[in-house]
């Protein structure tokens, strides 16, 4: 093969790619959230067991402690 005909080869190659029809722009990204709007709370489940403690029941804010469980409830801040 000789130097001319790879320069043809690549001309030709470069011009078809010129003549393809040219890609789609990149779709915008999506914002998250939206400015000025804050994102709802997750809530939240805490269960704990105390295997060498035992308690009364007790019911105090939102924990609930009945023996060596104690459960905890958030809903986020």
């Amino acid at each position: 093969m000789t130097k001319t005909d790879l320069q043809s080869d690549l001309l030709a190659d470069l011009q078809g790619a010129a003549n393809a029809r040219p890609l789609p722009p990149p779709p915008t990204p999506v914002p998250a959230i939206a400015p000025g709007v804050l994102p709802r709370p997750t809530p939240a489940l805490d269960v704990r067991f105390t295997p060498l403690r035992w308690s009364w029941p007790r019911v105090s804010g939102r924990t609930v402690r009945v023996g060596p469980v104690h459960v905890s409830v958030s809903l986020g801040s």
